[in-house]
């Protein structure tokens, strides 16, 4: 199993507190790790993915897009919610 940050929501949360080397970081990160073809790779090899911390149905959509096996967030009934709507 492997677990991944979802970097590019912390940058939309809270671009003014950070540098502008911590916004590249995070760039970087989210370009490199948030990729189908990762995605896809790990699972082909029997690895689930699951995506953390997100509190938002765009980034349960954008992960589950990518192909995450799922997501941990704070709010699961609001999660719940989203997959019952997401499946039909």
């Amino acid at each position: 199993m492997t677990l991944m940050p979802m970097c590019s929501e912390v940058r939309l949360k809270e671009p003014h507190t950070m540098s502008r080397s911590q916004r590249f970081l995070i760039w970087l990160s989210d370009i490199l790790l948030m990729r189908k073809a990762l995605f896809n790779h790990l699972t082909a090899r029997g690895i689930q993915v699951y995506v953390w911390v997100l509190n938002e149905e765009q980034e349960y959509k954008r992960a589950f897009d990518l192909g995450a096996t799922g997501v941990m967030t704070d709010y699961p009934t609001k999660l719940k919610d989203f997959l019952h709507n997401f499946s039909e």
